[in-house]
């Protein structure tokens, strides 16, 4: 989820930056979880790194992404995410 919610942020901002309103966007899975630590403890000061591995803005996309604390990664996965344009969106609407 802090995966997935870091690499909303940073969509909204690129999306704030070319001054256009912010895409729905939609997690489709995660690849190759793997962790280091059965939980996060309350009050731990976690880094969230998403760096895309491949897509482009306002579609398909993969992220490579990873959790820190204290230099030590603790998790990481590959999220896979899709940005809705608004053609799209529109015939979705349609459809209903």
């Amino acid at each position: 989820e802090m995966m997935a919610q870091a690499i909303a942020a940073h969509a909204g901002l690129n999306g704030r930056r070319e001054q256009r309103e912010p895409r729905a966007g939609m997690l489709l899975g995660t690849r190759r979880y793997e962790t280091t630590a059965a939980w996060f403890r309350e009050g731990m000061d976690l880094e969230i790194v998403a760096e895309r591995e491949f897509g482009d803005n306002g579609g398909l996309a993969a992220c490579n992404c990873s959790v820190s604390c204290g230099g030590e990664t603790l998790a990481k996965a590959t999220i896979i995410i899709i940005e809705i344009d608004d053609e799209l969106k529109a015939q979705q609407e349609q459809l209903r």
